[in-house]
């Protein structure tokens, strides 16, 4: 039996590629992820379709109390849980997740012979100056918590080392092991247009602008949400837009008029769908790995947008990403 382990829909995209390529393979399903919405939803339930037992567990990080209560409860579930005592593999991608730590320790500590497996959580499993190169240092109160659910010696250094197996997308890249076995995402490219939301009128050629939250990684905290609002707002007419696909965590507050795609899918899954090899297209973003599965189309150029006056330091991750791909870097104002 094996436990599958998502906190993305990218995430769960990925586990179904895994699930379909070792079909003899019973798993079990968990989701775990600090936001609900339609695409979590959606991906949940694709996956749900192929596995037996399967669960949405949804963390509001925002309250406390119902994160420690949800520690305690899967704690206890990990110890009590008949069908977790068959467990004789892992998969999961998110290996620094205190939540995942809690959930599978209790199968680490009665198995010493589990099998780790992992796969790709994005751009951060190349980028060597990432959280996944580095010791996981908790706050108190995780750290108190984890010590007190007696779960403290599950960790990602752990995680990592009994990993045997690593699924990724990036080929031929080093990743967090050295034994990687690539996944193609999309083996066929289908194009249907009279099932297409987009315009394809414009010449062949279109522009998509793939969205990623990165007042997120501001750590002066001076480049806020309305700032970000701004300045995607401004890229999308200065670069001439025709359509912007927003990050699952920018779906309830970017407003660009009818250029914003409202889909359930990924960007992966929501573009190759709609690929036409007749049609040029121009793909902007400021360092979404979700366009690297476009890597080797020919009629698709994707360009880094790099905003020059951003509070926080992010070259290492634009270097990353134009040393493995070689991606053109736009450098903007942010004016």
């Amino acid at each position: 039996m094996n436990l599958i382990i998502c906190t993305t829909p990218f995430q769960v995209l990925l586990a179904e590629k895994i699930v379909e390529m070792n079909p003899n393979e019973e798993y079990i399903f968990r989701f775990i992820s600090n936001i609900k919405n339609n695409k979590t939803d959606y991906y949940f339930n694709r996956l749900k379709s192929k596995i037996r037992d399967s669960e949405f567990i949804h963390v509001d990080c925002k309250n406390g109390f119902e994160v420690i209560w949800l520690c305690i409860k899967y704690r206890l579930k990990g110890i009590l849980n008949n069908k977790y005592s068959q467990v004789n593999k892992i998969v999961l991608g998110s290996i620094d997740n205190n939540h995942i730590h809690i959930h599978i320790h209790n199968i680490i500590q009665k198995n010493k012979d589990v099998v780790i497996e992992t796969f790709d959580d994005g751009t951060a499993n190349l980028d060597k100056n990432s959280f996944f190169y580095r010791d996981t240092n908790f706050s108190k109160k995780i750290a108190w918590l984890r010590y007190f659910l007696c779960c403290s010696s599950t960790t990602m250094a752990l995680l990592k080392n009994k990993s045997q197996k690593h699924y990724s997308i990036y080929k031929d890249k080093p990743n967090i092991i050295d034994n990687v076995e690539y996944i193609r995402l999309f083996n066929d490219v289908k194009y249907d247009k009279d099932n297409s939301e987009m315009d394809y009128s414009r010449t062949n050629k279109m522009v998509l602008f793939v969205g990623q939250p990165i007042y997120e990684m501001d750590k002066t905290g001076e480049y806020k949400i309305t700032e970000h609002i701004r300045a995607v707002n401004k890229l999308i007419d200065k670069l001439d837009v025709d359509y912007f696909f927003p990050h699952p965590r920018e779906n309830n507050f970017l407003s660009v008029k009818n250029k914003y795609i409202e889909t359930v899918k990924v960007f992966e899954d929501f573009f190759f769908e709609r690929y036409s090899q007749n049609t040029d297209y121009v793909i902007y973003t400021f360092f979404s790995g979700a366009v690297i599965s476009l890597i080797g189309l020919p009629n698709v150029k994707i360009n880094l947008i790099k905003i020059k006056d951003f509070p926080t330091d992010l070259s290492n991750i634009y270097e990353m990403m134009q040393d493995n791909f070689n991606f053109s870097i736009v450098e903007v104002e942010n004016d």
